[in-house]
């Protein structure tokens, strides 16, 4: 049989218990950082308006995750469709602290199969409650429909984090 030897680089040669150590070492380093991703990502719950506005504030990455079956139709009892959605805010605003608005806008196909970019308008106000408002419009149109508003409340129906 032939005898083993330690690996060699060039000019360079290396004890096993050197080797071992290396190799101990970048182990517990590459599960140290993980940990370490793993616990920066994850996410933290924002309660109310006035933490979503300090993330925001901060410059902090906010998302959303909306139910919308726990929301009501504006202006009604009903309760809105059987619908899950997630959002990042990416631009908003607040006008003299009064509400936070932002919108999300995406691409997707309606029942037909055709085209349409659907866009979703939310208003966070200081007590808590946020207005959805969601409508679609035609590629190249400059007008949109309206589909529907729903009355939703932060920690019920809409849930925001950041991390």
């Amino acid at each position: 049989m032939k005898k083993l030897s330690m690996p060699s680089f060039g000019c360079y040669s290396y004890s096993k218990k050197y080797v071992a150590f290396l190799s101990l070492f970048f182990f517990t380093s590459f599960c140290f950082a993980n940990s370490i991703a793993e616990h920066e990502m994850e996410p933290i719950r924002l309660d109310n308006y006035t933490q979503i506005k300090d993330a925001l504030d901060a410059g902090l990455r906010v998302s959303l995750l909306i139910r919308l079956a726990r929301c009501t139709v504006a202006g009604d009892t009903r309760k809105g469709p059987a619908i899950i959605g997630g959002a990042k805010i990416k631009s908003f605003i607040i006008p003299d602290d009064k509400f936070i608005a932002f919108t999300d806008s995406h691409e997707t196909l309606d029942a037909k199969s055709n085209p349409i970019e659907e866009l979703i308008l939310y208003k966070i106000n200081p007590d808590g409650g946020v207005m959805v408002r969601s409508a679609f419009a035609l590629p190249g149109s400059n007008q949109a429909q309206t589909r529907g508003e729903y009355n939703c409340a932060i920690n019920d129906s809409i849930e925001f984090t950041t991390y």
